[in-house]
């Protein structure tokens, strides 16, 4: 999910909450005014749960390069005495 997409989902999710929240709080008129705070509470809570959800999703895995094999040959490297001189030459594997 892409930032744009989440933007939208976040934005609709606020909508309903503060759709929900307004609808409940213009019930008629009576002298019970906690049902309206109690509204007004679980939609400020239920909003902020889910904005902090949609905020803290994780991001998309990297994107997967295959390299191929490595590419190997065979080199003469020369076989050296104590004393820093050529004795002879062996072969060897050489991987770039």
């Amino acid at each position: 999910m892409n930032a744009y997409a989440k933007k939208i989902v976040a934005s609709g999710f606020a909508a309903v909450i503060l759709g929900g929240t307004i609808a409940a709080s213009t019930v008629p008129a009576s002298a019970d005014a906690g049902s309206t705070i109690a509204a007004g509470i679980f939609g400020a809570t239920a909003g902020a749960m889910l904005g902090a959800a949609a905020a803290s999703a994780a991001p998309p895995p990297p994107p997967v390069v295959y390299a191929g094999p490595p590419r190997c040959w065979m080199e003469r490297r020369p076989v050296l005495d104590p004393y820093g001189y050529v004795v002879g030459y062996r072969p060897a594997r050489v991987c770039q």
